[in-house]
């Protein structure tokens, strides 16, 4: 790696997965794209208290190569006031998991091209490598990759983890190195981790920012960015995860009532294939639903409980 300045102690804000677009997930009820443009003015401001260096974005800056002009529009309104620079990795949803094919249609090139963000394969004066996404990516970095990226800080979109996970990934711990690696930030996984292996190596992925699916996790997640400060031989002076206060509570964006309904439902399923199993027919010469409603009543089974089961029986029998 090439030195072109001197700098001593370095400050940036590290920001996971926004996945931003303009159509709000099924099982939300705000307006996901007005929470996105909400969530990046914060971020902005953060790294302008912080008096960050440069704010560096995992990657999947959108969820779809074009997600629509409110978010795309609003996104580049708010980057290019910011007087810090944004650095971003391209990832995976950026391109429609093709780089090569996809990047010159994408809305991030639109952003890049506007001046809202920059990229490239390092940022030589903070010692960052940036690993963008592609489909061999994980694969070539188990085969050595990164072990001649002469940087302290390695930046990437991949599957890197700290346990077996499912598809393609690679466990921190086996991730081969370049000796002069120190730290490791890395978005994709959408769930937050932290770990310092044996050799000293920190591996930090503050998590998404983005809540679009309804989960056990983003029921209690508040998102939040990373303010390191560090030096270009990769020792940490600070460390700060900050939660976003712009970010609405589970129960204030979710449909959470409507999908326990929904579970609810499923449970129901379940029970009733349980309790069909047990059950015969009355008259196997009428409508096989008639019949399943009748036997249903007989053996005292919840009518929701039935009616639930022959619409799942129809839909797949007309499939």
């Amino acid at each position: 790696m090439q030195q072109t300045s001197n700098l001593n102690k370095i400050k940036i804000l590290v920001v996971g997965d926004t996945h931003g677009d303009d159509t709000t997930p099924e099982k939300r009820k705000d307006n996901y794209a007005e929470a996105c443009l909400e969530e990046l003015q914060e971020i902005v401001e953060i790294a302008h208290e912080k008096q960050c260096d440069l704010v560096l974005h995992l990657g999947d800056v959108f969820h779809r190569i074009e997600p629509g002009p409110f978010v795309r529009n609003g996104y580049l309104k708010i980057l290019l006031q910011s007087k810090i620079p944004w650095y971003t990795l391209i990832g995976n949803h950026d391109v429609r998991h093709n780089l090569e094919q996809y990047y010159s249609i994408s809305s991030i090139r639109t952003l890049i091209e506007a001046g809202a963000l920059k990229t490239d394969d390092s940022i030589n004066d903070y010692g960052i490598y940036l690993m963008h996404h592609t489909a061999t990516k994980v694969e070539e970095c188990v085969e050595g990759f990164l072990l001649d990226k002469e940087f302290p800080v390695v930046a990437a979109h991949i599957s890197i983890t700290l346990a077996p996970y499912f598809g393609s990934y690679v466990l921190f711990d086996d991730l081969p190195l370049n000796q002069k690696t120190k730290i490791v930030v890395c978005g994709h996984i959408h769930d937050a981790m932290e770990k310092v292996r044996t050799d000293g190596v920190h591996f930090m992925n503050p998590g998404s920012v983005c809540r679009k699916s309804l989960n056990d996790t983003n029921i209690v997640k508040q998102p939040q960015v990373l303010f390191l400060e560090y030096d270009l031989t990769g020792a940490i002076y600070q460390k700060e995860y900050i939660k976003l206060q712009s970010s609405k509570p589970a129960d204030e964006i979710f449909k959470i009532e409507e999908a326990q309904a929904i579970k609810d439902n499923k449970h129901d399923a379940q029970k009733y294939i349980k309790q069909i199993s047990m059950m015969s027919l009355t008259d196997l010469e009428e409508d096989i639903y008639e019949s399943l409603k009748k036997s249903a009543k007989l053996k005292c089974i919840e009518e929701k409980v039935a009616d639930h089961a022959i619409q799942t029986l129809k839909a797949l029998t007309d499939n």
